[in-house]
C-alpha cells in the first residue's frame, strides 16, 4: 500500500532541505482485503531534491516501487504525446515567422540600396570613397533603421490577425518546432530581400553614372584651376 502517514514514519528522516513533507488521510479496508484510499488521500507531497525522492523510495516495498515506476512511466509517455505538435500548428508557426521577415528583408535591402546610391552619387564624389564603401555605409544606415522599424512590422502582421499558435514550453523545445521557425525566418528574409531589390529598376546605368562622375571631376578640376589663376593674378597685382 502506497501510504505514508503525516506523522511518525518520515518525521525523523531529516535531509539538508528538511524532512520530506507528506500528509495523508487514513485508509479503510474493504471486505476483500484491498486497501482503498479516501478521496484526496494525499493532500500534499513535496519532493524538492533527490534526497527526498530517495527517502520516499526507502519506505516503499519492492512491489510498491514497481507499481510507482509503472505509473510514472505511463505519465511520461502521455506527456510526450500531449507535447506533440499538429500540422495546423506547424503551418501557423511557419506563417507567423515568415511574414515579418519578408517585411524585414524588403526594408533592409530597399534602404541599403537607396542610401548606398545616394552616398555613392553625392558624398562619394566629394569624399573620394569607393562604391563598396558607399554600399557599406548604406548597409549601416539600413541596419539602424531596421532596429526602429522592426516593431512596426510585427505590429502590422498582428493587425492582419496573424497570431502565433499556443504552444507549451515543452513544445517550443521540440526539434520540429525549432526547424519550422528557423526555416520560416530564412524563407521570409530571402523573399523579402529579393523584393527589396526593386529600387535597382529606377537607378541609372553604370555607364551613365561613370560619365556623370567624369564630368563632375572635370568641373571640380576646372574650378581649382580658376581658383589658382585668380590667386596668381592677385599676387601679381600686389607686386
Amino acid at each position: 500500500m502506497f501510504l505514508i502517514p503525516s506523522r511518525g514514519l518520515l518525521a525523523s528522516s531529516s535531509t539538508k532541505g528538511g524532512p520530506l513533507q507528506i500528509s495523508a488521510t487514513p485508509v479503510r479496508r474493504s471486505t476483500s482485503g484491498a486497501n482503498i484510499m479516501h478521496d484526496h488521500a494525499f493532500q500534499s507531497i513535496k519532493i524538492t531534491q533527490p534526497s527526498d525522492a530517495n527517502d520516499l523510495a526507502d519506505h516503499l516495498t519492492p512491489a510498491e516501487r514497481r507499481l510507482l515506476f509503472t505509473a510514472l512511466e505511463a505519465r511520461l509517455e502521455s506527456s510526450v504525446v500531449s507535447d506533440s505538435v499538429t500540422r495546423e500548428q506547424l503551418k501557423a508557426l511557419l506563417l507567423v515567422n515568415t511574414l515579418p521577415f519578408i517585411g524585414f528583408g524588403v526594408l533592409d535591402n530597399m534602404i541599403m540600396l537607396l542610401a548606398g546610391e545616394y552616398i555613392d552619387t553625392t558624398l562619394g564624389i566629394y569624399l573620394g570613397i569607393s562604391t563598396m564603401a558607399a554600399a557599406a555605409l548604406g548597409n549601416t544606415i539600413s541596419d539602424v533603421a531596421g532596429v526602429g522599424l522592426s516593431h512596426y512590422v510585427e505590429f502590422l502582421v498582428q493587425k492582419f490577425g496573424i497570431r502565433a499558435p499556443a504552444l507549451t514550453s515543452d513544445q517550443l523545445h521540440l526539434a520540429r518546432v525549432r526547424y519550422t521557425a528557423n526555416f520560416g525566418r530564412a524563407l521570409g528574409l530571402v523573399v523579402g530581400c529579393i523584393i527589396g531589390m526593386f529600387p535597382l529598376l529606377f537607378f541609372k546605368d553604370q555607364d551613365e553614372k561613370e560619365k556623370n562622375r567624369g564630368k563632375e571631376k572635370e568641373e571640380k578640376e576646372r574650378g581649382k584651376e580658376k581658383l589658382m589663376k585668380m590667386t596668381a593674378e592677385g599676387k601679381e597685382k600686389k607686386e
